[in-house]
């Protein structure tokens, strides 16, 4: 990949490390554009639920991929909007069934490619705080790299709140194993997996609020480089 002329700041780290709400904050504090890559691959496995596409057969993910009528829009105050089919989907990506899934549509090579494709372009479009699995290591190699986690209660303690506020009934138990399972999935796959990358900042955020968190991005690593 070719130098990028814009500013893009990698966010990568475990499921429910804090990537999202922290890159959110920093990208308006920069008024830079915001990107969770993550959710493009929901949106992927939102698509292949809707379709039962079996993966089994390579030809039917390339197939698949193809027919993808899948958009990723921002507006003009930079917000991100998903539509499937030409319907917003944007709301719809958080569901139990697609957290249980994700992780395997994202293990296939068809749709790692398709993707990191489009976050490269999205990339060189505008400055942007991009946070995922493999910004740093893969999607955006000269990016400014943070490599954001946390013990694995302390993300099981952080999921289990924001789905018991958004009106999901959930279990502390079954999410820490569900995130076991997802570490195990994603550390492990053959393709692009969660890595940190040698030259990339680890904050570990136990115990941190999360406007510590930004605070110690901003004033500690980014404001010394950007």
């Amino acid at each position: 990949m070719t130098s990028l002329k814009t500013t893009v700041i990698a966010i990568d780290g475990p499921a429910a490390s804090g990537k999202t709400s922290v890159g959110k904050i920093i990208a308006e504090k920069l008024n830079f554009n915001f990107l969770d890559t993550g959710i493009m691959y929901r949106a992927i496995t939102y698509a292949a639920l809707d379709s039962s596409v079996d993966f089994k057969q390579k030809t039917t993910v390339s197939e698949f991929i193809d027919n993808l009528n899948l958009q990723i829009i921002f507006d003009d105050s930079r917000d991100l909007k998903i539509t499937f089919n030409d319907i917003d989907i944007s709301k719809s990506l958080h569901s139990i069934e697609i957290d249980q899934n994700v992780s395997y549509y994202s293990s296939f090579k068809e749709i790692r490619d398709y993707l990191v494709e489009q976050q490269r372009e999205i990339a060189s479009y505008d400055n942007t705080v991009m946070v995922g699995r493999d910004i740093g290591s893969v999607v955006v190699p000269d990016s400014l790299k943070i490599f954001l986690t946390a013990s694995i209660s302390e993300r099981a303690k952080r999921r289990h709140k924001e789905l018991v506020d958004s009106g999901v009934s959930a279990e502390l138990n079954e999410i820490e194993s569900e995130l076991e399972r997802r570490d195990e999935l994603d550390t492990k796959r053959k393709e692009s997996p969660l890595v940190i990358a040698s030259d990339a900042t680890i904050v570990v955020s136990d115990g941190m609020m999360l406007e510590g968190v930004v605070s110690f991005i901003l004033n500690n690593i980014l404001a010394r480089k950007l």
